[in-house]
Formats: structure tokens, sequence, C-alpha cells
């Protein structure tokens, strides 16, 4: 019973996404075992706290005095805040005014539909996630999850990465640590705090400044341990503050976390919306619907009727070289055909990341401005994101290159490696992993106020990665290995080498072929008819970071008296609010 609360999954094999409304309202699901796991489960998980800003404190140190540190965790697990029903609709008269800063999943829903209430106080409301590393876990004498890299470490993993697949990442395939923080060594936890106002976070020179004197009193604690703090804050394509036309935009200026899996219906449905109907390029119906699976896995020190799950989740500071970026770009617009500089500059973006910066992907169009939804529906799908690739076997990448980021990071319906490698569709749908980075790092002017190439920086801003999963090794590692590190040996026997065959030194690499024009027909000589041959170089460098589990609710209120596998039933019942 309790895996297939997970493995949720119809005859058909399509996820049955959770249709939270009904959970959390219905009195038939008051007591349902699904209401449980959204209690002991962290928010940001299953939906994105949606918060646009953040602090991040990262932890080390817990082996001075665990049973302390064990107790605080559970005093800011255990904290609650309360909001006035003064101003309650009579439809949410039965929710609570009481919630928990480190929110579940259901508080955290709860507080979602309360903050589309105009009054301020409810949008306005903290969110706090905790989670151990490995050291973190075995420090305060907890059961790790059994995942075999995160029994190691992010910094450790590039070099395993080039001793265990030296076919996927080549010698110098892997991810260099030349620029690496030692800050980041050995951390214990990392502690995340969000708030929408920004002077509820950090102080006027962006340095921590907690304003609710309770959670400022929790955190206090932690400050002994604290050996690095990460602000990051949301970027807009533009200061307008309509929410639903304003999008998120990441420091090369393109718009993020489109492509991100949903597990609720209402996202489902929200996101249908703004997709296209039917397209000639396309039909295969990509979703973004996932199981619980692909996220969750049972909380290691609880029992398996707790209903706890918890999820692995990977950090990794990633700095952005903003400015060698568009001038790469401009490079290689310079080789392409088109109208005017503007035009190959736009594709050029659009190439390489696979989609323009406006979201619109160059797999159905040559040009940005959103895709007509349907021959019926002539309205504008802005960003779709329910479409798919051309087969690549035999090889014919379509309009956007094998190479281009989102298509390499996810396939999508496409096969990836060799024949035979057992890269069905859905086998790729399971290696997904649900992003929940934010941008760091302050600069003026802003991606919205499109700056001129010398106003672009070069250091000091970029991207906190943060992505959950159920498996670092078959997700995260799996998606950085297989498809992102690709290497240049195998790049050149897929793109331009019969199958088996060795390349030579000298031919032209997958990677480094651009079509000179956007043509959805032209199948000629692989990979294009009329190419460019181009090397884009890599303009992100890992900083720091680290492999983390982010517990059970029902783990982290107790914690102090857990011990692995002994958490009773009895005792998680009480826990859910």
């Amino acid at each position: 019973m309790v895996a297939d609360l997970i493995n949720n999954y119809d005859a058909n094999g399509k996820p049955v996404l959770l249709n939270i409304d009904e959970i959390i309202k219905t009195r038939e699901f008051q007591q349902s075992e699904y209401l449980r796991l959204l209690s002991n489960i962290q928010g940001n998980i299953l939906k994105d706290h949606g918060r646009d800003h953040s602090l991040h404190f990262f932890l080390r140190g817990f082996s001075e005095a665990p049973d302390a540190v064990k107790q605080s965790i559970q005093n800011l697990a255990q904290a609650t805040y309360r909001l006035s029903r003064d101003y309650y609709p009579e439809k949410y008269q039965d929710y609570p005014n009481e919630f928990h800063y480190v929110a579940s999943a259901k508080e955290q829903y709860q507080l979602g539909r309360l903050s589309d209430i105009p009054v301020c106080e409810y949008g306005q409301t903290y969110f706090v996630n905790i989670a151990l590393s490995q050291k973190g876990f075995e420090t305060l004498g907890k059961l790790p999850p059994d995942d075999t890299s995160f029994r190691g470490s992010l910094k450790a993993a590039p070099k395993r990465f080039v001793e265990e697949s030296p076919s996927q990442v080549g010698p110098e395939g892997g991810i260099p640590l030349a620029y690496w923080e030692t800050k980041y060594d050995d951390l214990d936890a990392m502690l995340l705090v969000a708030h929408q106002d920004k002077n509820s976070l950090v102080d006027e020179h962006e340095q921590p400044m907690i304003r609710d004197e309770n959670l400022h009193k929790l955190l206090e604690p932690f400050q002994r341990y604290v050996v690095a703090v990460e602000y990051g804050h949301v970027m807009y394509d533009r200061d307008d503050q309509n929410l639903n036309g304003r999008k998120i935009v990441e420091h090369f200026g393109f718009q993020d976390g489109i492509s991100n899996p949903l597990f609720y219906t209402r996202d489902l449905k929200n996101r249908e919306k703004v997709d296209i109907e039917s397209h000639a390029l396309d039909n295969t119906g990509y979703s973004q619907a996932a199981p619980l699976k692909l996220v969750l896995i049972p909380d290691p020190n609880c029992q398996p009727d707790d209903c706890a799950y918890g999820s692995y989740l990977v950090v990794a500071k990633l700095e952005q070289n903003v400015k060698r970026f568009h001038q790469d770009i401009i490079d290689l617009a310079n080789l392409l055909e088109g109208s005017n500089d503007n035009e190959k500059i736009n594709r050029a973006k659009a190439l390489v990341i696979g989609r323009f910066p406006d979201g619109t992907p160059i797999a159905l169009q040559e040009h940005d401005g959103g895709i007509v939804r349907s021959a019926r529906d002539t309205t504008i799908a802005q960003y779709p994101n329910n479409f798919g690739y051309p087969p690549a076997y035999p090889p014919n990448p379509g309009p956007c290159p094998f190479q281009a980021h989102v298509r390499r990071a996810n396939p999508r319906n496409t096969q990836v490696g060799q024949p035979g490698e057992g890269q069905k569709e859905e086998d790729i749908r399971g290696r997904r992993i649900v992003r929940r980075g934010i941008t760091y790092g302050i600069r003026n002017p802003e991606p919205k106020d499109r700056p001129r190439l010398d106003q672009l920086p070069t250091k000091d801003v970029g991207i906190l990665f943060m992505c959950f999963q159920a498996s670092i090794v078959a997700q995260f590692e799996w998606i950085i290995v297989m498809w992102i590190l690709y290497t240049s040996q195998r790049d050149a026997m897929v793109a331009t080498k019969p199958l088996g065959d060795e390349p030579k030194k000298g031919d032209a690499l997958i990677c480094d072929k651009w079509p000179k024009k956007w043509d959805p027909q032209d199948k000629g000589p692989f990979p294009y008819g009329d190419i460019a041959v181009y090397r884009f170089q890599r303009h992100v460098t890992l900083k720091g970071g680290e492999y983390f589990f982010a517990p059970s609710i029902v783990f982290l209120r107790n914690i102090t008296k857990v011990q692995a596998n002994s958490l009773t039933t009895s005792t998680a019942n009480a826990q859910v609010r």
C-alpha cells in the first residue's frame, strides 16, 4: 500500500497526478494516506516555494555538539507562527491559521491558496527547508539514505565520472574543480530560508537579517556552524508588476524553469492552458506529468507505515561568465545566414540553448515571440513545452541541434546513445529532475535592462542550482555523465561515422556543427545540409555545493528521540496536523 502511493500510474502507464484540491478540502480524504503523505513531505519538493528571495546557510561542525544540533533542528521543525483569520474568506474558514516555518507540502498548498487573498500578510510568510548530507546524518547518529553517490560527495563526483565512465566523459570531459571554494568541503547540512520581501531576509548590503524575531532566535544556534551563506534572488525579464506577464530569467537572459515535472492536477491544467494544441512539426504530446516516485523515497529513519518520505537534493553553485557567453554567441552568429545581425544573434542563442530567450523552442519555429496554438486556436502559446524531437536514429536532429542545452538535459522522446541501450521515452522521463534553483549575484544592469556587451559580468554571478530527485545516481548523475558531458569522441562517432567506427583526427564533431539557416525539411548530409563549424565554449564554472537529503517532516520534528527505523506509526500520526 505504501509503495503504491508513490508508484501512481494508471493502466496505460501514465502518471495519475494528485488532485490536491480534493485531498485537502474533501472530508472523505481527511484520513487518506495521501493526506498523511502530503503532511509529512517538506514543502518545495512537489512544488516550488514561490518566493523571490532566499538565504542558503551551509553548515559544518556538527560533531562539536551533535545532541545540541538535533535539539535545534527539532525546535526549528516544530516551531509555528500565526496568521489573522480576520480576512479569511468563507471558503477558507476551515483552514488553520497556525503554520510551521518548515512547512509541509499540505501547509504549502494552504498558504498558496491564502496568498491569493489581497491582504499583504498572507503573502509575506517565511519558508524553511532542512537538508542533511551523508556526513550530517552520520554525525547526528542517524541512518543515511542508501544511494551510492550520496555516500560520496559532489566534489568527489567529477573524478569518479572520469574513472567510471571514460567512454562517456573522456579524460578532458569532466567537470574542472580548479575554482572550487573550500568552504563547501565536508558540509553537514543546508538551511534554506525564503521570503517574498527582500528586506525580510537581508540588509542593504545583502547580508543576512531575519526580521522575524522568533525565527531569528530559532536560527541563532546554527550560526556557529555556518561556513558559507548564499543570497539568491529571482530576476525578471521586465519591471512590469503584472505577475502573469513577467518571466523569470537567468543571467544569460533566458527564461528559466519552463520544463519541470509536475505532480498536481491543478499545475498540469495550468500548464496545458499555455501549451500548443497541435503543430506541423510535432505531435508527440510530451507531458510534464510525473509520478511521485520520480522525486520521493521512504525516509530511512521511519517505519514503512509512517507515510514518511524525503528526497535527495543536489546543490551546486554555478558561476556564469555572461560576457564570454554573449561574445561566443556573436561569433557564432557571424557564421549564420540571416537578413540582419539581430536575427542571426537571436537564432544563435536558440541554437545553443534550444530555446529563444523568451522560451520559444527552436525545434518548432525559426523566431521568437511564441507559437500559434493551433489552426483552430490562433492565440499565442508564449513558451510551449509539449513538444518532442525527431528520432535520433536514423540521424536527423531536425531544427534543434543535438548539442543544444535543453535537448541534452532532457531529450524528451528521443532515443539517446547507441541503439539497444534501452533509452526509450519512458526511461528518459524517469531520469528527469525537479529543479528548484535561483540566481545569485547582484549586477547592474540586469538582463531586463538590455545591457551592452561591455556591461556584462564575467564573474560573481550565476545560479544556485538545486534539484530534487529519488536517485542521484540514476537521475542527476545520469543526466550529467550520459547526456551533458557526452564526449567529443562519442559525439564524433555518432555524428559522422558508421556506428562502431573510431573518429579520425580532424573530424568535425557534432557539438561543433550548427545549421546556417532554419530549415525543418533539410535532412541532407548529417547533421545538416549547410553547416557552420564552430566550437562553443563552456561558460559555467562549478564553485561548490553538496549532495543532501531533505528528510520527512515527522523525522525532523522527532529527531532527538527517533532511532533508525524506530519511529512508530502512532508517533507519526500524532505529528500530522
